[in-house]
């Protein structure tokens, strides 16, 4: 019986560089430490409209899980990008999520709205 009542947290690694090259390269030293990591890559294009376009793309062991969350959306990058590391929380115990960013996306700032009460 397992008494231990703390919840238990994953790791969230953060990716993001100024080439594809390098955030590849990052990612795929993380992949080594932690095999069983999902790395959920994350494109913005936001042409000017009133909702960016997001596009995610999941690279994991879990074929379902990987066929749930690669989608297209239109909205707030950080909102949609919450949900899906909520439902990767859901789905996996103690999951280390890599987290790739494009370039063009301001990490600091995505991060800070990704962290905001919903």
């Amino acid at each position: 019986m397992n008494t231990d009542r703390t919840p238990k947290r994953g790791l969230l690694s953060i990716v993001s560089g100024n080439t594809p090259q390098a955030r590849s390269r990052a990612v795929d030293t993380l992949r080594r430490a932690a095999p069983d990591a999902v790395v959920l890559s994350v494109s913005v294009d936001d042409e000017g409209g009133r909702y960016p376009f997001v596009q995610r793309v999941v690279s994991c062991g879990d074929g379902q899980l990987r066929d749930e969350l690669c989608r297209a959306a239109t909205g707030d990058p950080a909102v949609i990008v919450r949900q899906d590391l909520e439902a990767i929380a859901r789905r996996t115990t103690r999951p280390h999520v890599v987290l790739a960013l494009p370039a063009e996306l301001d990490a600091q700032l995505f991060l800070a709205a990704l962290w905001q009460t919903p």
